[in-house]
């Protein structure tokens, strides 16, 4: 147990400033992993997307015509959502993470190439 301020020695003195440092040290880089953590994130979606797109494509080589759903090729985001597959023509098609908050259409879809 730490005397009171006023009868610190050097040693204490020390001991205060490196508890202070390193508190301050941890806090920094809890926070900078959170923050790399929403880029794994996303760099984990787009990785995903360009995998289920080489899928759906492997699906088209071997019927000559796109799936009408991802079955095998279905993938799960890192939000737990599933990965939407959209049709949009008889040779293309889009594939989207809804994103965090789960719904289709918001700022925080992301959507392949």
């Amino acid at each position: 147990m730490f005397p009171p301020p006023s009868q610190w020695n050097p040693w204490h003195f020390g001991a205060f400033v490196f508890t202070l440092v390193t508190g301050l040290s941890f806090s920094y880089i809890a926070f900078a992993c959170l923050q790399t953590g929403q880029e794994t994130d996303h760099a984990i979606v787009a990785t995903d997307i360009a995998v289920v797109e080489n899928c759906v494509w492997q699906k088209w080589d071997e019927k000559h015509e796109l799936p009408t759903t991802l079955g095998s090729c279905e993938r799960i985001d890192p939000w737990r959502h599933a990965y939407e597959y959209r049709p949009t023509g008889p040779k293309s098609f889009e594939i989207l993470s809804v994103g965090p908050d789960g719904i289709s259409g918001t700022p925080d879809d992301t959507r392949g190439l």
